[in-house]
C-alpha cells in the first residue's frame, strides 16, 4: 500500500488481481495523515498554478540528499494534490533510488493511475543502476507499451546479466516492429564485440546500414570496436577510414585494436593523424600507445612518448601508464630500467607481477621471485599471485616453498576463476570453461583447436 507501512514488493507486478488503481484506493486515506506527519521547513508554493508547484518540487528532489528529506518533500507533493503526476512521480522515483530506497519508488510508482512510458523507464533505468537486473527485467516485462528507451535500457542490463541474452532481446524487440537508434545500435555492437561474434556482427552491420541508421563517429566508433575484438582488424580499419568526422574515441578504439593484433607502427600512424587533426589527445589515447609499443616491441617509441606526454600533450603520468613502461621494458628484458621505474612508484601488484612474468619468460627466476615475495606481501589473498609464486619457487628448485604456497592456497581455500572462451560457429556462442568436460561437443572442439 502506498504511504501506509506496508511497502508495495516487486511481486504485485506479477499478480493482475493486484491493479494499480486498487493500490491507489487502498491508499488515499492515508494521504492527509501521511503530510501532516512529515512536516517540511520548505514549503511548496500556495495558491500558484500547477506547473509552479511542479517546478518547485522538481527543484527540491534535485538537492534531496537524505531519505527523511525526501520523505519530507513527498509529503508536501501529497499535500499539494501532484502526487499522480507523471513527471513528478517520475522525479521521486529516480530520487528514491538514488537514495538505495526501492521499496519506497514501488510506493511512489503504484500511487499513479496511469504510468506514462517515461515513468514506467524511470523504475526500469533505477533497478538497472542498481544492479538489480531481474527487477528491472519483471518491471520491463509487465509494462503494457516498451518504447524504444526501454528496450535500450534493457539490452544494457540483458547484457550485464548474460551477453548472449542481448542478442535474444533484440530480436524480441524486432518482432514487437521496433526500429533501432544509435543508443541501441551501439548497445548491441557493444555486447557482440564482448561475444566476440564476428558473423553476427557482420550481420549486425548490415542491419545498421538498412535501417539507415548514420554511421556517425558515435555508432563507427562502436563498429570499430567491435570489428576489432571480433579478429577482423581489417574490417575495423575499413569503418574507421569511412568516418567522416572521426572524435578521439575513434581513434582512440582503432589504436586500441591495432595494438591488440601486433600491428604497432600502424597503431602510431593513427596516432600521428590524430595529432595532425588537433583534436585533442586525451590519457586514453595514450595509454592505447603506450600499450601498441610495448605489444610490438617499439621501446624507444614507447620510451620517447612516456617522456614528452606531460610537456608535450598535458597529461599527468598515472599508474596505468607506469604498468605499460614496464611491461615494454619487461618484454624486452631491460630488467634494471624497469626496476628504476617500479622504484618511483607507488607498490602496485599488478606492475609488480607484470615484471615478474616477464622475469619467467626471458628466465629471470631470482628477480621474479623477488617480485613475487613483494606481491605477496601486497595482495596476500590473490590466487593468481599465489600460483605465480608457486610456479617461481619450483622453478627455482625450491619445492619445499613450493609445497607451502600450494598448501597455503588450499588451507585458506583461495580460488583461482577458471579461464573461459567463447567460440561461434553458424551463429550460436558455445562457451567452454577450463577443466570443465560438462559441454556436449568440448571434446570434439578441442580436437579441432589442438
Amino acid at each position: 500500500m502506498i504511504y501506509s507501512m506496508d511497502f508495495l514488493s516487486l511481486s504485485s507486478f506479477a499478480h493482475p488481481s493486484t491493479s494499480i488503481l486498487q493500490q491507489k484506493r487502498d491508499s488515499n486515506t492515508n494521504h492527509d495523515s501521511y503530510s501532516r506527519s512529515h512536516p517540511s521547513a520548505d514549503h511548496l508554493p500556495v495558491g500558484a498554478s500547477t506547473r509552479a508547484v511542479e517546478d518547485q518540487a522538481f527543484s527540491l528532489l534535485r538537492s534531496c540528499v537524505s531519505f527523511p528529506r525526501l520523505t519530507q518533500i513527498h509529503a508536501r507533493i501529497v499535500r499539494h494534490a501532484i502526487y499522480s503526476s507523471n513527471l513528478v512521480a517520475a522525479k521521486l522515483v529516480s530520487a528514491c533510488f538514488s537514495l538505495d530506497r526501492p521499496s519506497y519508488a514501488d510506493r511512489v510508482f503504484a500511487h499513479v493511475p496511469r504510468p506514462s512510458p517515461f515513468l514506467w523507464n524511470s523504475m526500469i533505468k533505477g533497478y538497472v543502476g542498481l544492479g538489480r537486473h531481474c527487477d528491472a527485467l519483471l518491471v520491463f516485462d509487465h509494462m503494457p507499451d516498451k518504447d524504444v528507451v526501454a528496450w535500450n535500457v534493457m539490452l544494457s542490463s540483458y547484457a550485464c546479466l548474460d551477453l548472449s541474452e542481448s542478442m535474444i532481446a533484440f530480436h524480441r524487440m524486432q518482432l514487437d516492429g521496433l526500429k533501432p537508434d544509435k543508443v541501441m545500435a551501439v548497445t548491441m555492437l557493444s555486447a557482440i564485440a564482448d561475444l566476440g561474434m564476428l558473423d553476427s556482427g557482420k550481420w549486425f552491420h548490415e542491419y545498421v546500414k538498412k535501417n539507415e541508421i548514420a554511421i556517425d563517429a558515435y555508432v563507427g566508433n562502436a563498429l570499430v570496436d567491435m570489428y576489432a575484438k571480433c579478429g577482423s582488424i581489417q574490417d575495423a580499419r575499413l569503418v574507421f577510414d569511412e568516418i567522416i568526422r572521426k572524435n578521439i574515441s575513434c581513434y582512440n578504439s582503432m589504436i586500441f585494436g591495432l595494438a591488440a593484433h601486433g600491428l604497432g607502427e600502424e597503431a602510431l600512424e593513427i596516432f600521428t593523424d590524430a595529432e595532425r587533426t588537433g583534436i585533442g589527445i586525451d590519457d586514453i589515447t595514450m595509454t592505447a600507445v603506450l600499450t601498441a609499443c610495448s605489444h610490438s616491441g617499439l621501446v624507444e617509441e614507447g620510451l620517447k612518448y612516456f617522456k614528452t606526454m606531460q610537456n608535450v600533450y598535458g597529461i599527468e603520468p598515472k599508474t596505468e601508464y607506469y604498468g605499460c613502461i614496464v611491461d615494454l621494458l619487461g618484454r624486452a628484458g631491460r630488467f634494471d630500467e624497469a626496476m628504476q621505474i617500479i622504484e618511483i612508484t607507488e607498490d602496485d601488484s599488478f606492475i609488480l607481477g607484470t615484471l615478474a612474468a616477464a622475469c619467467r619468460t626471458h628466465g629471470n627466476l631470482g628477480l621474479a621471485n623477488e617480485l613475487v615475495k613483494n606481491i605477496s606481501k601486497l595482495d596476500p589473498t590473490n590466487c593468481g599471485f599465489l600460483v605465480l609464486q608457486a610456479n617461481a619457487e619450483a622453478a627455482s628448485g625450491r619445492w619445499e616453498e613450493a609445497v607451502n604456497v600450494r598448501r597455503l592456497i588450499k588451507d585458506t581455500r583461495i580460488k583461482k576463476r577458471p579461464s573461459c572462451c567463447w567460440i561461434e560457429v553458424g551463429n550460436e556462442v558455445h562457451e567452454f570453461v577450463a577443466s570443465d568436460n560438462s559441454h556436449l561437443n568440448s571434446v570434439k572442439s578441442a580436437r579441432y583447436i589442438c
